[in-house]
């Protein structure tokens, strides 16, 4: 499913126009995203969690060029599907 047909599908189910459904799907999207660089958790009851963890710089090999590297310490998103989003899947 793509970001439009998405839209589309959020506009269909909550009767409202796409516009308004982009409008409210983007602003979703950047409440997460702001939170998550603050390594803030959000939690949607009966969908998920996103998080974020934090990776320890390592030494990695390039498999082509057997040549070796480190890679840098970071920080990922996360995202944990609740048990109630899981159990609908059966």
């Amino acid at each position: 499913m793509t970001k439009k047909e998405f839209i589309a599908a959020i506009a269909a189910n909550a009767n409202m126009t796409k516009n308004d459904a982009e409008t409210a799907l983007n602003a979703v999207v950047d409440t997460i995203i702001p939170a998550l660089d603050k390594k803030d958790t959000v939690k949607l009851y009966g969908f998920g969690t996103f998080s974020t963890a934090d990776v320890e710089a390592c030494e990695r090999q390039n498999p082509r060029t057997k040549e070796k590297f480190v890679s840098p310490a970071h920080t990922v998103p996360k995202f944990k599907f609740s048990s109630t989003f899981k159990k609908s899947f059966k």
